[in-house]
């Protein structure tokens, strides 16, 4: 019984795919504030906008770390740091 609604319940939605997806980028293309989930979707689904999740644990002592430490923890270029002390 759950294989079977599940079949339909996917048919159902296979079916509707073209109007999901219109319906999307009207959504999507609208500038009104209130539509901001539907740009953020249809930018994961183009692989425009990723996720980046990060988790840093520990204490950093800034005053003692160098500039190419700071730099690799912001993952900027080595470059990028050094110019800031100058």
């Amino acid at each position: 019984m759950i294989t079977r609604v599940k079949a339909l319940t996917i048919s159902a939605l296979e079916k509707a795919r073209a109007s999901i997806i219109e319906a999307l980028i009207a959504s999507a293309t609208n500038a009104n504030p209130r539509n901001h989930a539907d740009r953020k979707l249809a930018l994961e689904m183009t692989g425009d906008y990723t996720k980046r999740h990060e988790v840093g644990v520990g204490v950093i002592d800034l005053e003692q770390a160098s500039a190419e430490e700071l730099a690799s923890m912001a993952q900027l270029p080595e470059w990028s740091a050094l110019e800031t002390e100058q």
